[in-house]
């Protein structure tokens, strides 16, 4: 795993320095920077795609409650099942993340919940919530792979900017997607 934090803080790195990564903070009430350096701010996710040979690795950042609706720990019986259906979602992901011609095959999917799944004690309680969740793909002809198209927005509506960065076959690059573009061109 040491390897993929290796990659993902180097892209992160790379792309907070492109000309092509604003910021936009409507939301400035809901705005926090957390030891990621990734600020939260609802409405917003971000989407970390990169090709390393034959292994495709995404990675999901976003706030609790544009996937469940709430942030802070999971408590109620209403909150325990939403939960539920939200990591039954995140590990369907032929329903979020179609490739052409099937060229690529998951191998590996986890993600984190710790943030609504354990109390933190020091903390009060404004806490804001995060989830990631971590997808390892295995990439046949990777030289025909040109796109990739997430359902995320439409899943989770309550996502109405979800920022994705890439590097793929020595290329990099940053999209803005809404409920209205689904789609990411990798050129």
């Amino acid at each position: 795993m040491s390897y993929w934090f290796f990659v993902f803080n180097t892209l992160w790195v790379l792309l907070l320095s492109s000309p092509t990564v604003t910021a936009n903070d409507e939301h400035s009430e809901h705005h926090e920077h957390h030891e990621s350096g990734q600020a939260h701010v609802h409405g917003t996710a971000e989407l970390f795609v990169v090709l390393e040979g034959n292994q495709l690795s995404i990675q999901l950042h976003s706030p609790a409650v544009n996937l469940l609706g709430f942030e802070g720990h999971a408590e109620t019986t209403e909150q325990q099942s939403l939960l539920n259906d939200v990591r039954q979602s995140l590990a369907n992901t032929k329903t979020l993340f179609q490739f052409e011609n099937d060229l690529c095959q998951l191998k590996n999917h986890s993600a984190d919940f710790t943030s609504v799944t354990k109390k933190n004690d020091h903390e009060e309680h404004s806490e804001h919530s995060d989830i990631e969740s971590h997808y390892l793909f295995h990439c046949e002809q990777t030289d025909k792979l040109y796109s990739l198209t997430t359902q995320l927005t439409n899943r989770f509506p309550a996502i109405h900017s979800l920022q994705v960065q890439w590097i793929v076959k020595g290329r990099q690059g940053a999209i803005t997607l809404d409920n209205s573009q689904h789609q990411v061109f990798f050129r």
